[in-house]
């Protein structure tokens, strides 16, 4: 069984610039950055009982002091892990009561 979270954590990493978090910390100290997680992780198995293929969600913060910035960042993240096979699903704004801009955005991948 492979492990999503070092695929994508080594995907968003190699964006120049961007600081990236397994999870939220309590004070978000450097902007732009992205915090993440695997939302689920489904192995389906084949009938020898050996796992034929993953299905992967991973879902991606994306925080920005304005919302042109996390658009952009969006943008260059999609870019990136559509590169490797890792699908946009869905993203939209969600309000934030630090007055930062942040963007949840769904992947999907099938390893």
């Amino acid at each position: 069984m492979e492990n999503p979270k070092i695929r994508v954590y080594n995907l968003l990493t190699s964006i120049q610039g961007l600081t990236v978090y397994q999870f939220r910390p309590d004070v978000i100290a450097v902007i732009p950055s992205v915090t993440f997680f695997i939302e689920q992780n489904n192995p389906i198995y084949e009938l020898d009982k050996l796992i034929g293929y993953q299905d992967v969600n991973a879902v991606i913060d994306i925080w920005a002091e304005t919302s042109s910035q996390a658009g952009t960042l969006l943008t260059t993240i999609e870019e990136k892990l559509r590169g490797e096979g890792i699908r946009l699903v869905s993203s939209g704004d969600i309000p934030d009561p630090d007055g930062l801009s942040r963007i949840t955005a769904r992947f999907n991948l099938v390893i």
